[in-house]
């Protein structure tokens, strides 16, 4: 397993089997449904495999603390396999050449599944649900965690203002509306509750 780069699952980037690398000189990018990617750097360039059948190797993340066997999925046989492939330069980086892409390829239009009433009320709910006061500080945790011995979801102790922290921006949200009328919409709201 040692030096043997890691391969992932095409479910793992946001994009599927997707990868990219940069330098002065340039840059590339790759991606494929349905596929596996591995990217290894190297002295003076960056390998870019797309694998098939879908890999994970040399072992399998399972959560955030453990690590599972390798996978080796199966597939039919097939002859066609397909790759996009992006070069770009500093004006115009080949990642976002790819994310463009892959975002025209795929978007699909879709009607709302919930009503924009029902999504306030349930932004209400959790929002409600992180307010915390701790030591004489009053503010938004920042966020829930599993309780595996309980099995359960606990508000997480502590508060933060990075991107899983909702301190600042629900605070910012709270104090940036600027129309009195909205504000007592959502005292209402929030009385209701």
């Amino acid at each position: 397993m040692k030096g043997e780069p890691f391969v992932f699952a095409c479910h793992r980037s946001s994009v599927p089997g997707a990868s990219a690398s940069w330098d002065d000189s340039g840059s590339f990018a790759i991606y494929a449904d349905n596929a596996s990617i591995s990217l290894e750097p190297c002295t003076e360039n960056a390998v870019h495999r797309v694998l098939w059948p879908e890999t994970e190797s040399p072992r399998t993340i399972i959560s955030e603390k453990d690590w599972g066997e390798a996978y080796y999925g199966k597939m039919r046989k097939r002859r066609i396999f397909e790759a996009w492939l992006f070069f770009g330069d500093a004006k115009q980086p080949a990642w976002k050449s790819m994310l463009d892409h892959a975002w025209k390829r795929n978007y699909k239009p879709g009607k709302p599944e919930y009503s924009e009433n029902l999504i306030w009320d349930l932004s209400i709910q959790y929002t409600k649900k992180l307010y915390a006061e701790e030591n004489g500080f009053c503010g938004f945790s920042i966020g829930f965690c599993l309780d595996r011995e309980k099995k359960n979801w606990t508000r997480a102790r502590g508060f933060e203002a990075g991107w899983c922290g909702l301190h600042f921006s629900v605070s910012g949200w709270l104090v940036a509306w600027p129309c009195a009328f909205r504000l007592e919409v959502l005292r209402n709201r929030l009385d209701r509750e």
